[in-house]
Order: structure tokens, then C-alpha cells, then sequence
């Protein structure tokens, strides 16, 4: 485990945004060879297990804390991690995304590295899942904002991201509506800093928490809207969100792309304002009866599904079964698409058949 956010420690001396392209890459070189390959081959050549495998490292998991995962490392030392199952809070789905297409979410030449079906991407642990939220007859009566989000605005480079977009929303926008007989603030943005209690009493007198992408389509704006009591609106593209195998992630969220982040309010209200209070409420009971997946401690020892680590650990089953039938880093390969097949044919209670339809670029409602 990598208990840093790399990114955020290779510049904690010296800002990115002083750095030139050239000098930018030769930090992340000098920090890869000087720091963390050093770590790497204590692993690699003091312990014995590195290359037990066929594919020398494919016995071992890289936790990485930080949105990037293991592209704030140079390609040589990505390339001995290759066969590594890394766990890591962002998944970006970069092999939907036609030929040649321009990388997601890069910044100055570093990439988030994820390769779909081979790596696990986990929900990053935020101190609201300690709080105790009261789940209440009267949980809908106390919401009196529809749209809820707190941070900076001007977080990403793109004029085109989706926290612009919110911005301009927000600002053209009559900020009060009536839905079956309730009025609401449409939509609360604070740019910038409030303290926790603040926050926190915002996100639960909101209906939904708005959660955009930043430099990367990772947040745990997420988390923290389904501990407090909120539903998480995603604007992101390309993401992929924790356990997908096993979480019907549909039935308690919604999503937008972001270059439809200005149809919020259509998606959250359309024709559904005759019905809205009902489509809420279900929406909040299935997240009720998901919470527990992204919870670090349990509040349940004697329920095997009371927090992340059950399902991390059956999605490191499920990897190591679609290795074992040949399943390889190169998850576009053949022998590893055949592998996951017969791993969901003779494993499906383990590892359930899941289409290949992904939450990434899609767009969902109330379905």
C-alpha cells in the first residue's frame, strides 16, 4: 500500500504549474527512480514470491490512494508493475473510446492507468461514513435544496468541464421551483471552502449532490452524498465506479455526460414532476441497501457483506480465477476475453455474468 497521493507528493515542494513540459517529466522520472522503484525492488528481489507466478508480480496487488494510480509513474516502472493487480479509487474506460481518440483526463503528460476487468477500482475512505444519519419517515420533508455541489469551480483546465458548465447553469437559472406542491432552491453551488459541519448539513438538506469531474473523473463527493443521505448526480465520462459486478449502481444514482451537464434539471425532473417524490424515495432505498459496500469500517461484524473489504476480496477472487484460466494485463486479448468467460460460466456465483454494456459514457435516469 502507497499511503500518499503521489500525485500531490512528487510537487510537494515545487507546484506542476511552474514546471515546463520538459522539466514536469523529469520529476516524475527522478521521483519513479529515485523513490518508488527502489520500494519496488525491495518487493521484487528480497522476498521470494515476485516470481512465482508465470507473469512475474501477477501474485501481487499495488494499492494506490490517489487519482491517479500508477500513472504518476514513468513507463519503465509501469512496465515492471504490468501484471500487478493495482486497487485504486479512478477507473476510466479509455478502451471504449475510438482509435487514436485523445487520452481522458490528461494532465501535463500524466496519465490515469487503468485497465478494465484486470485492476479494482475501490471507494476512497471520507470521515461521513462515521456520522450518523437519522433514515427517517420525514427524510423527503426536510430536503429543501434540489442541487447541492461545494469545491472549485475553476479545478479543471477545460473552459468545457463539467464544474464550467455547473457555473453557468447555476447563474442562468431561476433558482426556485415547485414540484408537487414543494418548493425548492434549484440549485446551491459554493465555490470554494465551507467547514465540514456546514457541508455536511448541505448535503443532506439536498435532494441530490452534484458530483462533476475534476482533473480526473474520481470524487468522493460520491460517498459522501449516500452516507449523508443525498443521491449522487455524476457528471463524469469515461468513469468507473467500485464493484460494477456485483452493484446495481443504476438504482441509486444518476448520470450525465459532461457535455450534457446543462440538461440537469430535465434529467432530474422531466416528465417525472408528477411522480417525483416517489422516484426519490426508491432511488434513496436502494442506496440504503448498498451503503455498506463503501464503508471501510463495519457497523455490522457478524454481516459478511458489511463493508468494502468483502467485496474486494471477491473481486480479487474473481481476478485470480480469470488468471488462472489465462486471463492476462492485456484485457483486450483473446485468451483473457475467453478467460473471463469461462470464469462467468463455471463461477457464477462468485463472479456473476455481467454484460459488457459499461456505466462509462452512458447516461441514466430514474430507470
Amino acid at each position: 500500500m502507497i499511503p500518499h497521493d503521489l500525485y500531490c507528493f512528487i510537487f510537494f515542494h515545487q507546484l506542476f504549474a511552474n514546471f515546463t513540459n520538459a522539466q514536469f517529466k523529469a520529476h516524475v522520472s527522478n521521483y519513479s527512480q529515485n523513490y518508488f522503484e527502489p520500494l519496488l525492488d525491495h518487493v521484487r528481489f528480497k522476498f521470494p514470491y515476485w516470481t512465482m507466478s508465470d507473469q512475474p508480480g501477477a501474485n501481487h496487488i499495488v494499492t494506490f490512494v490517489g487519482g491517479r494510480n500508477m500513472g504518476v509513474l514513468d513507463e519503465h516502472v509501469q512496465k515492471i508493475l504490468r501484471h500487478v493487480i493495482q486497487l485504486g479509487p479512478t477507473g476510466i474506460r479509455q478502451d471504449l473510446l475510438r482509435r487514436h481518440a485523445a487520452e481522458l483526463y490528461l494532465h501535463r503528460n500524466l496519465s490515469t492507468v487503468y485497465r478494465h476487468a484486470y485492476d479494482i477500482v475501490i471507494p476512497p475512505f471520507t470521515p461521513t461514513e462515521l456520522r450518523t444519519v437519522m433514515n427517517s419517515n420525514d427524510w423527503y420533508e426536510k430536503k429543501t435544496k434540489l442541487l447541492f455541489f461545494a469545491g472549485a469551480l475553476n479545478h479543471s483546465l477545460s473552459s468545457r468541464s463539467a464544474r464550467s458548465v455547473l457555473e453557468i447553469f447555476a447563474h442562468n437559472r431561476s433558482n426556485h421551483l415547485i414540484i408537487e406542491k414543494k418548493l425548492f432552491t434549484v440549485v446551491t453551488i459554493v465555490n470554494g471552502y465551507m467547514s465540514s459541519e456546514a457541508y455536511a448539513n448541505a448535503i443532506m438538506s439536498s435532494v441530490f449532490a452534484l458530483c462533476p469531474e475534476g482533473y480526473s473523473p474520481w470524487t468522493p463527493r460520491i460517498y459522501e452524498a449516500i452516507n449523508l443521505g443525498s443521491i449522487p448526480l455524476l457528471l463524469a465520462d469515461g468513469i468507473v465506479l467500485p464493484f460494477e459486478r456485483f452493484i446495481p449502481w443504476r438504482s441509486f444514482t444518476l448520470k450525465l455526460n459532461v457535455s450534457k451537464a446543462h440538461q440537469i434539471l430535465e434529467l432530474i425532473v422531466g416528465n417525472k414532476i408528477s411522480d417525483f417524490e416517489r422516484h426519490i424515495r426508491r432511488k434513496k432505498s436502494n442506496a440504503d441497501r448498498y451503503m455498506h459496500a463503501f464503508r471501510w469500517f463495519s457497523t455490522a461484524s457478524s454481516d459478511k457483506y458489511s463493508d468494502v473489504f468483502y467485496y474486494v476480496d471477491r473481486e480479487l477472487q474473481c481476478r485470480r480465477l480469470e488468471q488462472m484460466m489465462g486471463a492476462t494485463s492485456d484485457v483486450q486479448s483473446e485468451i483473457s476475453r475467453q478467460a473471463r468467460a469461462q470464469v462467468c460460466r463455471s463461477y457464477s456465483d462468485l463472479c456473476p455474468c455481467t454484460q459488457e454494456l459499461s456505466l462509462a459514457f452512458d447516461q441514466y435516469s430514474y430507470d
